[in-house]
């Protein structure tokens, strides 16, 4: 399950650019974070086996928020972060890039 917010807004700088701004922010809950299985061999029935897998965190936070900058109807410059955070949870990455569309 997870409960968030986003925001964003757009602002004119000059006549042909414009820059775009971005957050978004969510709890994420998880009811099971359990991540045992118990296999069963269809041809060996009776010898089942548990196999535990890491546990997911209870609790995280995930967070986006970028910033784009177009230059023109075609061209822009942009860069984002994403991260996830939690108690048994830590990654977070992101972006920068030039696009043109034509």
């Amino acid at each position: 399950m997870s409960l968030g917010l986003q925001l964003d807004t757009t602002v004119a700088i000059g006549e042909t650019k414009t820059l775009q701004a971005w957050g978004r922010a969510a709890w994420l809950h998880e009811f099971n974070p359990d991540r045992s299985v118990e296999p069963t061999f269809q041809a060996a029935p009776g010898y089942a086996f548990v196999v535990q897998g890491a546990a997911a965190a209870e609790d995280a936070v995930t967070v986006n928020a970028g910033v784009k900058l177009n230059w023109s109807s075609n061209t822009s410059v942009f860069a984002t972060f994403d991260g996830k955070f939690g108690d048994r949870v830590q990654t977070y990455g992101g972006n920068v890039g030039f696009r043109v569309n034509w």
